[in-house]
Order: structure tokens, then C-alpha cells, then sequence
């Protein structure tokens, strides 16, 4: 699967077996995050000014983190999540860039790709290296013309070319002329140079109708292609520095470039595949606009520089998937991402680890439109609660004398590691932006570094050891992304992959808890039935009641008293008894089913008898049925709903997610509040 801004080949994470509510873990973070955290610390991620300490009696430090790339702007399995919840294209996107709109432009880009987009192909994603030459060959023996200009056609089925010459100042070896350079062609396998001397800016190569070209060069192949022309672009070396060399653009319609953008599997939910190709569109569009202005001989790379081109490999490889990824494409044509009438330069990636990342906290100047803030959809689970997203919560632990040893190569200068502290996180938690201060045997005052360089510390110094079958430490796993992001919960005792992770993050964006102080949330403490109508009340947009709870034991002001009577008058509660509510009672499974079904209207479900423990005519029996058939519980166990078993808060928080994720679980005259994340 390839990723825009952040590919990198990185084994899939199988989750086996059924997961239960109270283990349906909420996987996925940014291995671009580290979180850095003592073994001795019993696991717990630390607060960003906290430093990690490396006692000698603690053997490793461990670093945590998930998910993949840079995090700014969409997340493409955020898309992914949304999508199947029920958002749009142009909702998808007015999330992740902020701020923003979906406008056709069909006529400016018209007017700017008239003569196609230019995209430089690349033998390597991440060759920036131009070769010395190149061969270019029609399949099926068709005929290919190169041109350097109207007096210089040569027409061939393989087309070899190479630039060579002097530099500047110098006569040409062959023409005798003051030029810096010239073409070296040979046609069809032959050694006879049939145009040397030949000078041009560029050369180009046309290809015939319904031709596929097969493009190859001394570094590499650069695929084959079955549309648009190439131009052959020449590097003169009038500086000295730069060898002579030659690199292929491909023009082609717009279109038919966004037709081969591999970025997201096709087998998608199709408004995930229309979000991806808007912003496709918009970033190629914005490049381009950037680029041509400052001069440069072509708009895109084909590769994660820019985003991943394979038109042919697309096409013909799995027609069924080309066909559903040239509807979406079809069905967005010329509509792109504007911000103040101006077309946006969406970035997007893999997926953020549930944080987006500003634009400055990460490898370009701010923008307005590129922000920092909670994404609980990068989760991407499906109905079972199960993890979509391949890029799990890991942890990553070294000795403290590799972390030393690493650091040493890097000229930190500071001995035997014995503490780490990241200093003032950026919102996203990113840390290639701020500082990690380093104390260690060399230097007991400690020294501070950027955190990129002791990221890049760690991954380059864990690869070369990596090979050493004397070390006591793997490194197979180490942090692979482009940036990091320290591991910063949203309370002390919200671990990253706790199963309960992405839904605290959503209650505290939304409101509905700001946990129980001192930076706590409780999320394994018994949660009672005064604190979870506030949690219910506040899920529904906080609705002032038209009257008094009419409960002897709910004072008029008690601090969930206005839940309370809100939930008596909507019939969410009709109380344990006619004048009781018993707010300090534990809260039971059953009691929370009933609240969350009558808050949805009462609907129908199909009756199952997958719960041994949920007979029928209990008052919690349909509202059983209707968490199974929603996907808002998987159960205790295969065949237990366990009804009389007392509700956590972080239970509570993932089964409100959970409902705010699944707009079908309402009745149909239901008024859904603000706080839905579809």
C-alpha cells in the first residue's frame, strides 16, 4: 500500500481473535511519536517535561509510539474511518484542512495543464538522481520519433540517449561550437551515434497512439507507460559541480495522471476514494502553480516526493481496481481544495496516531489551513471494534549503552545515557520540532538537541546494529516513519493503547468529561449513575430541562441534577423508582444499554441468541439486541453480555464512541447531536 508523504514498506499487523468491549483496543498511534518511558515506571508514558530516567539498575528504556508519517493534513485512514461512518468527500476534507471548500475548476486547470502535466518519473521513490542515460522501447515493435528540433528527427522502436559534454567556456569536442553540452542518440541497439553533436534544451519522444513504452536507465527502470509524451531534460554543467545528465518528464492530460495515482486501495468506501482524489488534484494543481513560477522543467515527481504515479502497473494489473479508482476520479473531475480562492496544497499521509500536525510542527511554514487537533478516526476500526489501520501501538526497547553508543556516533558528547527530557511539545505531540534534553556521564548538566537528531540518532545507529548477533536487543522494529511524536496522553493514566484511548480523546475534544483532576481520567474506576448522565447529557449538546427532576435523592443543585431531570423528561430514565434516582449507585451494563437505546429512539433490532445471559422480557433485552446488531458491543466474552456487571469510565467512553460513529443506530426522526463524529 503506498503513501503519500510518507511511504515506507512496513509489515501488516495481524490482530487475531474476538475482541471483548473492555479490550477492543484502539491499536494505531504515529510510530512518528515516541513516547519515552523507564521500564521502572511500571509502563506508564510520561509528561512531556517529565524526564526519562536510565538508573543503572534499569537495563532499557523503551520508546512507544504507532501509525505512519508526517500527520499534516489528511489522514488517509482517517478518511477511511470516515467514510465508512458515513461522511463525505467534501466533509472528510473540510476536517483535515481547515477552514477550507470543495470548488470545480474545471477552466483554471484547463488553462494551466493545456499541454498536460509534467511528472518526473524516478527509477527510485526517493531518487532525487538523475541518470547518465536512458533507453526508451516500444512494445509490439511500434515506431517511436524523437525530436530535438524540426531539422533533427530520428524515428526508432529503441531509442537510447545521453548528454555529455564540456563545460562552459570550452569548445565542443565534436561541433567545435562554445557549448556546454550535447545529445548522444543510438537507435534500435546500434552503436553508430546517429546525432552526435545534436544541441537542444531538451530532447522529446513521441509516442503513437495506443503504444506502451518501456523506460529504462543506468540506475533503474522507470516503468512502462501507456499515455503521453516524453521530454528528455538536459543538465548543463556550467557550474562544475553537477555531471553531466539527462531525466524524463512525462506529459500527460491531468486526468489521466490523477487516473494512475495509487494511494489508497481501491476496495475503499467510495467517498474515501473521491476525498483522495480532490485532494490528489488540489496538491498536484498547487505544485504545479509552484513550481512553474519559479521555473522548474516539470510539476510532479511520480514518487512520494510528490504522491505515487503507476498508470500502467494501475490499469493493467487489476482492471477491476482501476475501474473503481477511475470512478472516483470521474465523479470529482476538476474539483479541488480552495482556501481564500486560492487551490490548496493538501498534504495527507498514512495515518497521524489521532493527532493531526500543524504545518510549521512539521516540515513547511504555517498554514492557516494545516492545523493541529484530535483525529479519533485515524483509528479506523470496523464494526467488531477491531483495528483496520496496519500501523498498531508499538514499543521500541534499546540498552542504555546503545542509546549511548548511537548518540556517540551522532557527536552528542554526553557519555553514558542517564535521562531524557522533551521540552515544549508542539500540540501534536511531534517532537522532530522541539528540543530533548540529554544528561548523561559527560555531561551531568545536560545538553539539548533538536528531537529530529535524536531520532534519526536512534533509527540510524538501531540500523547498523541491527546486523550484530552478539546485541541483546532487536531492532527490526525500529521507528521508521518521517517524523516523530512523543507520546503525550491526553491524562497521566490514558496509556496510547489502551483500548480506551481514541474514545477519552473524543469525550474531552467534545466536552462530555474533563476526567476527575490532577490530569486523571479514572478510566478503570466504577462509574456511577450520577457521573454517567452528565456523560449522557453532554454527549446530547448539554439541553436545559423544562422542570425539576422530581427525585427525592437528586438535590436541585447537584451538579448532574440538570442530567438528570433533561434524561427523566426525554424518558432516557424513568428512575429505580418513582421518586429515585439512586445517582450513587454503580452503573451495570444493563442500565447503560437501556439509557443509550432510548436515547436512540427505541429502534428495532433483529433478536439474538448469541448471549446466554440476555433472556427475553428483561427491561434491557432489546436494548442488547441493538448494541449487537449496531456493533456497539461485541460482548464480554463469545456468548456473554454480562447485564449485571458494573460499567468503568472507560468503558462508558468507548461505548458512547461507539454510538457517535454509527448514525444508523438511530431512529429515523431522531435530531442527532453535534458531538457525532459522522
Amino acid at each position: 500500500m503506498l503513501r503519500c508523504q510518507g511511504r515506507n514498506e512496513i509489515e501488516k499487523v495481524v490482530v487475531s481473535g474476538r475482541l471483548a468491549d473492555g479490550e477492543a483496543g484502539m491499536f494505531r498511534r504515529t510510530i512518528a511519536r515516541f513516547s519515552i518511558l523507564s521500564l521502572a515506571a511500571s509502563g506508564l508514558a510520561l509528561s512531556s517535561a517529565a524526564p526519562v530516567n536510565a538508573d543503572h539498575d534499569v537495563s532499557y528504556i523503551t520508546f512507544e509510539g504507532g501509525g505512519f508519517g508526517h500527520g499534516v493534513g489528511m489522514s488517509q485512514y482517517g478518511a477511511f474511518s470516515r467514510a465508512e461512518a458515513g461522511s463525505s468527500a467534501e466533509d472528510i476534507l473540510s476536517y483535515y484542512y481547515d477552514g477550507t471548500t470543495v470548488e470545480d475548476r474545471s477552466e483554471a486547470l484547463g488553462e494551466l495543464f493545456g499541454d498536460g502535466i509534467r511528472v518526473r518519473l524516478s527509477p527510485s521513490y526517493q531518487s532525487f538522481n538523475r541518470p547518465d542515460g536512458v533507453t526508451v522501447t516500444a512494445r509490439d515493435g511500434a515506431l517511436l520519433t524523437v525530436r530535438f528540433n524540426e531539422a533533427n528527427v530520428h524515428t526508432a522502436n529503441s531509442i537510447y540517449l545521453e548528454q555529455a559534454g564540456q563545460f562552459a567556456g570550452s569548445n565542443n569536442s565534436i561541433t567545435g561550437a562554445d557549448d556546454s553540452w550535447y545529445w548522444i542518440v543510438k537507435l534500435d541497439g546500434s552503436d553508430e551515434d546517429v546525432c552526435a553533436g545534436c544541441i537542444a534544451s531538451s530532447a522529446t519522444i513521441e509516442r503513437p497512439d495506443g503504444a506502451i513504452i518501456d523506460i529504462v536507465d543506468d540506475v533503474g527502470s522507470q516503468g512502462a507507460h501507456d499515455a503521453g509524451d516524453l521530454t528528455l531534460v538536459g543538465r548543463d554543467t556550467a557550474s562544475g559541480s553537477t555531471p553531466d545528465s539527462v531525466f524524463v518528464v512525462l506529459q500527460l492530460p491531468l486526468e489521466d495522471y490523477l487516473h494512475g495515482i495509487d494511494e489508497v486501495p481501491a476496495s475503499w468506501p467510495g467517498e474515501a476514494l473521491e476525498a483522495q482524489a480532490i485532494a490528489a488534484r488540489s496538491y498536484a494543481s498547487a505544485q504545479a502553480l509552484g513550481r512553474r513560477a519559479a521555473g522548474w522543467s516539470f510539476d510532479v515527481f511520480d514518487s512520494v516526493q510528490d504522491q505515487v504515479y503507476d498508470g500502467y502497473e494501475d490499469r493493467n494489473g487489476n482492471v477491476i481496481e482501476y475501474s473503481t479508482r477511475l470512478a472516483a476520479v470521474e465523479a470529482t473531475t476538476g474539483q479541488v481544495v480552495v482556501y481564500e480562492d486560492a487551490i490548496v496544497r493538501t498534504f495527507y499521509s498514512s495515518s497521524n496516531g489521532g493527532y493531526t500536525a500543524a504545518s510549521e510542527d512539521s516540515f513547511i511554514t504555517p498554514e492557516p489551513f494545516h492545523i493541529a487537533k484530535p483525529d479519533p478516526f485515524d483509528a479506523a476500526l470496523d464494526i467488531n471494534g477491531s483495528p483496520q489501520n496496519p500501523f498498531p501501538s508499538r514499543q521500541f526497547s534499546y540498552t542504555r549503552e546503545a542509546l549511548s553508543r548511537w548518540f556517540e556516533r551522532d557527536n552528542f558528547g554526553v557519555g553514558i545515557v542517564q535521562s531524557l527530557t522533551f521540552n515544549d511539545p508542539v500540540p501534536s505531540g511531534r517532537v522532530n520540532d522541539i528540543t530533548v534534553t540529554i544528561v548523561g556521564s559527560d555531561r551531568p548538566e545536560g545538553r539539548t538537541v533538536r528531537g529530529s537528531s535524536v531520532r534519526w540518532a536512534i533509527v540510524n545507529g538501531c540500523q547498523e546494529d541491527d546486523a550484530d548477533p552478539d546485541l541483546d536487543f532487536e531492532c527490526e522494529d525500529y521507528p521508521r516513519s518521517s517524523h516523530l511524536r512523543l507520546a503525550q496522553p491526553p491524562f497521566e493514566d490514558v496509556p496510547f493503547n489502551a483500548y480506551y484511548y481514541q474514545p477519552v480523546v473524543w469525550t474531552t475534544a467534545e466536552g462530555i468529561s474533563n476526567g476527575v483532576g490532577d490530569n486523571l481520567f479514572a478510566p478503570e474506576r466504577v462509574i456511577t449513575r450520577a457521573e454517567v448522565s452528565t456523560f449522557i447529557w453532554r454527549f446530547w449538546d448539554s439541553p436545559e430541562p423544562t422542570g425539576p427532576n422530581g427525585f427525592e435523592d437528586v438535590d436541585s443543585g447537584a451538579y448532574f441534577a440538570d442530567a438528570v431531570a433533561w434524561m427523566k423528561e426525554v424518558q432516557v430514565t424513568t428512575g429505580t423508582s418513582p421518586t429515585t434516582f439512586s445517582p450513587d449507585q454503580d452503573l451495570t451494563r444493563g442500565m447503560f444499554a437501556t439509557f443509550l437505546w432510548r436515547l436512540a429512539g427505541r429502534p428495532n433490532a433483529p433478536v439474538s441468541e448469541q448471549f446466554t445471559d440476555v433472556p427475553e422480557n428483561r427491561y434491557f433485552t432489546e436494548a442488547v439486541h441493538w448494541m449487537l446488531h449496531h456493533g456497539i458491543t461485541t460482548g464480554t466474552s463469545p456468548t456473554t453480555f454480562s447485564p449485571e456487571e458494573a460499567l468503568t469510565r472507560g468503558q462508558i467512553a468507548a461505548f458512547l464512541w461507539r454510538l457517535a460513529g454509527t448514525s444508523e443506530a438511530f431512529a429515523v426522526d431522531i435530531e442527532l447531536p453535534s458531538t457525532m463524529r459522522v
